[in-house]
């Protein structure tokens, strides 16, 4: 079988625009680890960047924010990105409990409480 002159051009282009599309992919998962890897702001910052939609990252943020003691509220606030992209850790909803504590906020922590029990029941 063989394809025409345009056909093939055509088909060329999707395979280099597939490969050009995972590469591109591929580099950001790496700068997220690499960047992740890091125990400063900047570069945690700079993972959560790279993959916003990555929970893992977003929980190291919050992690390593609660120990420099950042606001309470920024604590909070990237635990609570990470539960949202994944609420079935219950170390993300333990941590983002302890944050709700330092504020004073014992209904969102009771809350935080419960959905850590439901992700893990042995937690």
């Amino acid at each position: 079988m063989q394809l025409a002159p345009a056909k093939k051009f055509a088909l060329l282009l999707t395979v280099l625009f597939m490969a050009a599309v995972y590469v591109g992919v591929s580099a950001l998962e790496l700068a997220g680890s690499y960047y992740s890897e890091r125990d400063d702001l900047v570069s945690l910052s700079r993972a959560v960047r790279v993959e916003p939609g990555n929970a893992e990252y977003r929980y190291r943020l919050g992690r390593f924010l609660a120990l420099t003691q950042s606001p309470p509220d920024a604590v909070a606030s990237a635990y609570r990105a990470a539960v949202w992209l994944n609420p079935h850790r219950a170390r993300y909803w333990l941590e983002l409990a302890a944050a709700y504590q330092l504020l004073g906020d014992d209904t969102a922590q009771a809350d935080a409480l419960k959905h850590a029990i439901v992700a893990d029941p042995r937690t």
